[in-house]
């Protein structure tokens, strides 16, 4: 005859359970933040200026870089601006006509 769980039995193995995909969702998660990091090219305010925004940096203080939503990596004393981030920011914020 099949035993019956009772609601604690029942509790523990389905904590186990979610513990268990919990983890592995992370680890796949982790890995896939890390590989999309690694690929990211991280960009100095010069660089932004002469590559993406094609302006004087002035330019880029007033109008993008002290924007709050504009993306940056903080890196020590210094900010980096990843490329497909700023792409995407700047597509989102264009406006359209």
């Amino acid at each position: 005859m099949p035993s019956i769980l009772n609601e604690e039995e029942i509790f523990n193995h389905v904590k186990e359970t979610s513990i268990i995909c919990f983890s592995r969702l992370v680890e796949e998660l982790k890995d896939s933040l890390i590989q999309n990091f690694e690929d990211e090219e991280l960009l100095s305010a010069r660089e932004l200026c002469q590559r993406i925004l094609k302006c004087s940096k002035n330019t880029a203080d007033k109008y993008y870089l002290n924007n709050a939503s504009f993306p940056f990596i903080q890196q020590g004393n210094e900010r980096r601006y990843p490329k497909k981030a700023v792409e995407k920011w700047i597509e989102e914020n264009s406006r359209k006509r």
